[in-house]
């Protein structure tokens, strides 16, 4: 799928989830009426499942230590979609390459804009990465962002192979802290790739499907 033009203005929204039809933090799909139902259906189902609907602050969670929260930057230009990254080589320049129209690369920072932005958190699926990525949505959760649309989390693979129980252990319970998780491969390519131009990452078209289908205006 691919969209132009795609620009989350203030008072814009992401789509609300298939199971949250009255969900405060996640608006009504505004281009539904513009295409059949069978369509729209298929493009929500194709969501992964949604876990946290309600906008920040959240009950019960604890801002992270003012020394481990991500600082907020001015971005120069503006995307449907701010890529941001828990920690360093989380991959999230790799990521906003697939599709620089529809994402712009925060680096290690929130974006500050002038309008309601929305955004991914990026972080390897290491120990390391889990860590700061739980950070990351903690910090979000007790509305310590800027004025952030968290549209979910991804997890992209650290090595090749099955993720270690204890991973798939903490992996389980982060995510339980993001409106959405999406979980990209171990992908050779990410690490061979040294330049500006766009790469390949296998598994992502269903994140940018997702995410077209999310910030559609």
């Amino acid at each position: 799928m691919h969209c132009k033009n795609l620009t989350l203005t203030e008072g814009d929204t992401v789509a609300r989830s298939r199971l949250e039809p009255h969900s405060s933090w996640f608006e009504s799909f505004a281009s539904q009426d513009d295409q059949p139902r069978e369509e729209a259906a298929h493009m929500l189902d194709d969501l992964p499942e949604q876990v946290i609907s309600q906008e920040p602050p959240i009950t019960g969670v604890t801002a992270p230590d003012v020394t481990d929260r991500l600082p907020a930057r001015e971005i120069k230009h503006t995307a449907p979609v701010a890529v941001v990254a828990a920690h360093g080589g989380a991959g999230a320049s790799s990521l906003s390459r697939v599709d620089p129209e529809l994402f712009v690369d925060c680096g290690t920072a929130w974006p500050d804009t002038t309008h309601r932005q929305a955004c991914l958190v990026v972080a390897r699926s290491s120990a390391h990465g889990l860590y700061a990525l739980q950070t990351a949505l903690q910090q979000w959760a007790s509305s310590q962002t800027p004025d952030v649309e968290l549209v979910g989390a991804v997890v992209i693979a650290d090595a090749p192979g099955k993720l270690p129980q204890p991973l798939r252990e903490m992996l389980s319970v982060v995510s339980g802290a993001a409106p959405r998780l999406w979980r990209i491969p171990w992908d050779p390519a990410m690490r061979l790739h040294s330049n500006d131009e766009p790469v390949e990452i296998k598994k992502a078209h269903r994140l940018v499907r997702n995410l077209y289908t999310l910030v559609a205006p």
